[in-house]
């Protein structure tokens, strides 16, 4: 099911930017076809190799950036670089792919995917690339919002690198925070950019795989209403929860009964 959602997104981004010939990236955020995701991961990535070109510079010594008309003129060339670049045809691919699995696992495992993401395998990392990468993770602002606050702190302290282990822990108590307080109707609000995403035919009807769910749920440790969901799941052979039914799991997931949520299922892939 991901593989399918995935790769209807991914040709329809592709076909966005065939049909309008966009390679030059004031083009490309400058359309309003293209999603906003796919924007700030082009701009994150773009950011990324002008910080790679700026640092090989630095490591051999090929200029003095403390000489001011270097200085300028490097600037004036990172802003014509962030702003005029022209993308080949192929690392625009690249990118879209890239992109439409990172977004479609930070909706379903928040927490996993932005740590994952800005350390991969390192231990540790700079706070300058922790917030080169952030914008991509926009979609839960409350998410965004306080990591932005944290490695502000972070930094204000005097320390200007963040451990992979500090990261997880701060990210975990934001997220457990954030959800302390919430009823289900607001909870079940932030579900709404995942089910746009699952929703490729436009039905009129929210909706969520509950394998989506799983994830989720998984991905915040909330171990008791994953059982439940599973347990449901099972009973009632259901692949889909319109937006309805997931209100109805979390006012009461423990004794929930769901008679009709294998007929009231949503046809996902079924254009006719």
């Amino acid at each position: 099911m991901f593989e399918e959602i995935i790769d209807f997104h991914q040709r329809k981004i592709c076909n966005i930017f065939q049909n309008n010939k966009l390679t030059h990236i004031d083009d490309i955020n400058g359309s309003s076809e293209i999603p906003h995701w796919i924007k700030t991961y082009f701009t994150a990535q773009l950011n990324f190799e002008i910080f790679k070109l700026r640092r090989d510079v630095e490591t051999y010594l090929l200029f003095d950036f403390a000489v001011d008309e270097i200085k300028e003129s490097w600037q004036a060339f990172e802003y014509a670089l962030k702003t005029k670049s022209k993308i080949d045809i192929q690392t625009i691919e690249n990118w879209i792919n890239d992109a439409t699995k990172l977004y479609i696992n930070y909706l379903i495992r928040p927490r996993f995917t932005i740590v994952n993401f800005i350390f991969r395998d390192d231990i540790e990392n700079s706070i300058e690339n922790i917030r080169r990468s952030l914008p991509f993770f926009d979609n839960y602002q409350y998410l965004f919002n306080e990591i932005a606050n944290y490695i502000d702190k972070f930094e204000e302290s005097g320390r200007y690198s963040i451990s992979k282990r500090e990261f997880t822990q701060a990210i975990n108590q934001i997220d457990d925070n954030f959800f302390k307080d919430k009823s289900v109707d607001e909870i079940a609000d932030i579900f709404d950019a995942l089910c746009d995403f699952f929703n490729i035919y436009n039905y009129d009807y929210k909706f969520l795989p509950i394998a989506a769910l799983k994830i989720y749920f998984n991905d915040k440790n909330w171990e008791s209403i994953e059982d439940s969901l599973l347990k449901i799941q099972k009973q009632t052979n259901a692949i889909l929860w319109t937006k309805s039914q997931v209100v109805e799991f979390l006012k009461n997931y423990a004794n929930i009964d769901f008679e009709n949520a294998t007929n009231n299922q949503i046809p996902l892939f079924n254009e006719n």
